[in-house]
């Protein structure tokens, strides 16, 4: 007798929007999605645990794995919860429906899966995404390097010209071959602002980010606006890639400068300095660095982490036009 072939697996994505029978109550991926957001917030990516969901929800950690079945799965739900934030106003939601619900009553607590407990850990070998361990200079000595003396004060200045475009830089142009730099400007000022918003997002491992409908959804509408511009399939995704690259680059640095002051208990780039005096002084009294003496003495917004964003993103911008307009005449 033939052996039962074994069915294909099932995508947790397919899994959600399958049609499912009436729910009971509202335990459902989505809640589950959400509380965990919550804690990641509250309390650190560290701090998510399906047995610290359930309590918050109620319910026995049992009850959650019938909807989620482990780290990666909640790993997945999160980011495509948070990356919906990421869609122009206006945008259909692209995320799975509930696909019915369970009840949140009190159900006898089982055995949880092996190695179930922390959802924060990564799996092994997997390639992290976040931000390096903090050192005594976590973003760049440029972001936090005390200033030689006679330095210009490096407090809050007036604002002074902002990069082109940035007095819209999250909003959705209008359409058109034309508008692929608002798009993307557009997108990448959103990503920043969510990712602030959840700085946990920084260490989620780096295949998640590309296999939710939200993220894809994302992908999809920064990769139609380069379409039609005169680049290969290869050079338009490389173009995307490189954008995507920077933001996440630029953004997972201001976050772990944020943690690290945060943790030193400095309050302000100036007390950032302040603490780092001697090692900076020592190095600039040597001689051996006297362009980076210059951005010293004359660098008006050493913390205006905004400014230095949209223009680092307008500089990656400028050389995917030239590569556009490279295209155009050949």
């Amino acid at each position: 007798m033939a052996k039962k072939e074994e069915a294909d697996p099932v995508s947790l994505w397919e899994r959600l929007e399958r049609p499912a029978a009436a729910p009971r109550t509202s335990l459902t991926p989505q809640r589950i999605a959400e509380v965990a957001i919550g804690i990641a917030d509250r309390d650190g990516f560290e701090a998510v645990t399906m047995r610290k969901i359930a309590a918050e929800l109620g319910v026995a950690p049992m009850a959650a794995y019938r909807h989620v079945e482990g780290k990666d799965e909640l790993w997945a739900l999160m980011v495509d919860r948070v990356s919906a934030e990421l869609e122009p106003a206006g945008a259909e939601a692209v995320g799975p429906e509930p696909a019915g619900a369970e009840a949140v009553g009190p159900e006898p607590a089982g055995p949880e899966p092996a190695g179930a407990e922390s959802a924060g850990a990564e799996p092994a070998g997997a390639e992290a995404v976040g931000p390096e361990p903090a050192g005594p200079e976590p973003a760049g000595p440029e972001a936090v390097g005390p200033e030689p003396a006679g330095a210009e004060a490096v407090g809050p200045e007036p604002a002074g010209p902002e990069p082109a475009g940035a007095e819209s830089a999250g909003a959705e142009p209008a359409g058109g071959a034309a508008d692929w730099r608002g798009t993307l400007r557009a997108h990448a000022v959103r990503s920043r602002e969510s990712m602030l918003r959840h700085p946990w997002l920084a260490q989620m491992p780096a295949p998640l980010f590309a296999i939710t409908p939200n993220r894809m959804a994302a992908a999809e509408r920064q990769l139609a606006a380069l379409d039609g511009l005169g680049l290969d399939a290869d050079t338009m995704m490389a173009a995307f890639r490189a954008v995507s690259a920077y933001v996440h680059g630029a953004v997972q640095a201001e976050a772990a400068l944020r943690r690290y002051m945060a943790e030193q208990g400095w309050g302000d780039g100036d007390e950032t300095r302040r603490a780092l005096a001697p090692q900076m002084s020592y190095l600039m009294e040597t001689g051996r660095y006297p362009t980076y003496r210059r951005y010293a003495h004359g660098a008006a917004r050493k913390d205006d982490a905004e400014w230095q964003f949209l223009t680092g993103l307008d500089c990656v911008l400028d050389g995917v036009a030239g590569l556009v307009e490279g295209r155009g005449r050949a």
